[in-house]
This record gives structure tokens, C-alpha cells and sequence, in this order.
């Protein structure tokens, strides 16, 4: 019995010492093509710096779950079992997500911190939430127009651009990225600025490669900089899933800077320009931009004559559609 139980030691002790080697050497060839494995322990607890890392982000998940407040000491204990997971395992992308949403309010500075480096990892270049939440952060520092302030904003504008040239569908990014640049308007209104960065975005959509002005590269706290990214504005938020979205909040903008700066020619201008081209295929009063439908005549907040469309040509009902009149039978599709 003694026998077989120092046998079966002998073997643990050989295997682990084997598994040991491997994981080293392994080490060495993922350094070759992924460099933030440089960030994993020295020690290469045989192989298990995944395993682990799974095991501190389960400690972590029930750390958060008990605490009913996320006050100094809460933050600063979030803080050092973050740090311990990510020298486990570096590419654990929701970790970084989810710890920055948890520590945000109360140290933005670690947050970004914590997501600039996440941006920076090559393996997780595909993952846009990580940008966008670094630019969402920064840009909840901006509270008006400091020098501070236009450093965050600029450094929200280039995450939400990698954020988009990750992922271009989500409107929502589009219109942070929006109001990075409109915070950068220092001598404009801030609904105004707004508008007019929607117009240099609908401008700029274009030409194959338009938009808005490119940043130059950013330098993050590590010191590594990159280019801000080139990417299609045709194929951004605006014809995505979060069209509605993004049209409704220009229009609310629109009509805003009409009430509040009605005698202001700048509004006026970019206002009839920017709903112009944004809106070709969207009916709008062009007095107060409410959206009419088929059949009106007169817009039902201003009261105010709009273009009739949507009627038969014969009898003038309204029509949704289809090849005849639903009222007089006239066809309605040319043969």
C-alpha cells in the first residue's frame, strides 16, 4: 500500500513538473505573436493562468454581489482584484468591462486607466465595447469647456472611431462620437455644435472615405499611441438598426435650436441644411420639422402648409400603398 501511494506521488510530482515545462514553452511561443502575454505572472502555475483567472473573476462576480455600496475602500479592493486577474490573464475582455462600469463614478482615472490598456491589446481589437466605454468615460469628465476638459473630449472621439471601426451598426456609438466633436466647439451653443457636427458627418458620408475630421494619434497613459482607424461612413449607425434613433435625435435637436435661437442665421442655416440632407426620404415640416404623414396638408403642431404626399391622383384620399385606390379604384402602378 505504502509502495503504490509513493508511486502515485512520484507521478503527480512528475507531471506537474512536466505540465511546468510545457507551459513555459508555450509561454515563449505566444510572446512571439501576442504580446500582452508579457503581462502573465512569471510563474507559470502549469498552464492554469486561464483557470484561475476564471476563478478570481467568480470571486470578483460575488465581491460585487454582496457590496450594497461602491464607496473608497469598496473601489480600492475592486481595484486590486482587478490587478490580480488581469496579470492571470490579460485578454479577459468583460473583466475590463465590466470593472470599469463598476468603478467609474468613483475613480474615473483608474477606469480609463483600465479600458486605455484593454484598447491597446491586440487580442481584444474585435471587442468595440471596450473602446466605447473608454470614450463614454472620458466624455463623462467633460462638464464644460477646460482645457481638461477638450483633452477628454478628444480622447473620446478617437475610442468611440475605433469603437465604429470595429462595429459601424450601432447608432448609439455614432452619436457619442457626435457629441465628442460637438464638445469641442468651445465657441458654439452646445445643441448647436451638436447639429453642426451631424452636418459635417452628412457631409463628409459622401465621399468613400468622408466624414468627419480624422484625430491624430492618440497617445495613451502606457505611452503607446495609435492612428485614429479609416473606415466607410456609408455603412455607420445611420443606416443600421438605430436608425430611428439617430434621426429623432437630430430633428429634436433641430427643432430646439429653432425655438431657443429662433433670430440666430447660423441656426437657421445649418438646421435647414443638415435636416435637409439627412432627411430626404423622411416628410418633415419645413417650419418646425415635426414629421407629417400621408395625406397632410397642414403640419399638426405649427399649423403651417406642408407638401401633400401619399394621395391618389384621381380623387386626392390618402393611400398607404398597394397598385389601386382603396376610395375610387384608380390604379396607382404604371404599367
Amino acid at each position: 500500500m505504502k509502495k503504490s501511494i509513493i508511486f502515485h506521488l512520484v507521478v503527480l510530482v512528475v507531471a506537474a513538473g512536466v505540465a511546468a515545462f510545457l507551459a513555459h514553452d508555450l509561454k515563449a511561443k505566444q510572446d512571439g505573436f501576442c504580446k500582452s502575454r508579457e503581462q502573465l505572472s512569471r510563474a507559470p502555475l502549469a498552464g492554469f493562468h486561464k483557470l484561475l483567472a476564471d476563478i478570481k473573476w467568480m470571486q470578483f462576480i460575488q465581491y460585487c454581489g454582496r457590496t450594497e455600496k461602491f464607496d473608497d475602500q469598496a473601489v480600492a479592493e475592486t481595484n486590486v482584484m482587478l490587478e490580480e486577474l488581469f496579470r492571470l490573464d490579460p485578454d479577459f475582455g468583460k473583466a475590463y468591462e465590466t470593472g470599469a462600469m463598476m468603478i467609474y463614478t468613483q475613480d474615473p482615472a483608474s477606469a480609463i486607466k483600465m479600458l486605455e490598456k484593454a484598447a491597446e491589446n491586440p487580442m481584444l481589437k474585435t471587442n468595440w465595447r471596450i473602446p466605447y466605454l473608454a470614450g463614454f468615460v472620458h466624455m463623462r469628465q467633460v462638464k464644460g469647456k477646460t482645457v481638461e476638459d477638450l483633452q477628454h473630449a478628444r480622447k473620446a472621439k478617437i475610442y468611440f472611431d475605433q469603437a465604429l471601426a470595429a462595429n459601424a451598426s450601432q447608432g448609439y456609438v455614432l452619436s457619442s462620437r457626435v457629441r465628442a466633436d460637438a464638445a469641442l466647439m468651445a465657441d458654439k451653443p452646445p445643441k448647436l455644435a451638436e447639429l453642426i457636427a451631424w452636418q459635417t458627418y452628412y457631409e463628409g458620408r459622401r465621399s468613400p472615405m468622408g466624414g468627419m475630421p480624422a484625430a491624430p494619434p492618440f497617445v495613451a497613459g502606457s505611452g503607446k499611441s495609435f492612428p485614429a482607424p479609416q473606415f466607410s461612413m456609408e455603412y455607420m449607425g445611420f443606416y443600421g438598426p438605430d436608425r430611428e434613433r439617430v434621426v429623432s435625435r437630430i430633428v429634436n435637436l433641430a427643432q430646439q435650436c429653432r425655438a431657443e435661437m429662433p433670430d440666430n442665421p447660423e441656426v437657421m442655416k445649418v438646421t435647414g441644411e443638415v435636416v435637409g440632407k439627412l432627411l430626404s426620404d423622411t416628410h418633415l415640416c419645413t417650419y418646425c420639422y415635426a414629421i407629417y404623414g400621408s395625406g397632410d396638408h397642414f403640419c399638426k403642431e405649427c399649423g403651417k402648409p406642408v407638401a401633400t404626399y401619399g394621395v391618389c391622383p384621381k380623387c386626392g384620399e390618402a393611400v398607404s400603398g398597394g397598385k389601386f385606390c382603396i376610395h375610387c379604384g384608380q390604379g396607382l402602378v404604371k404599367k
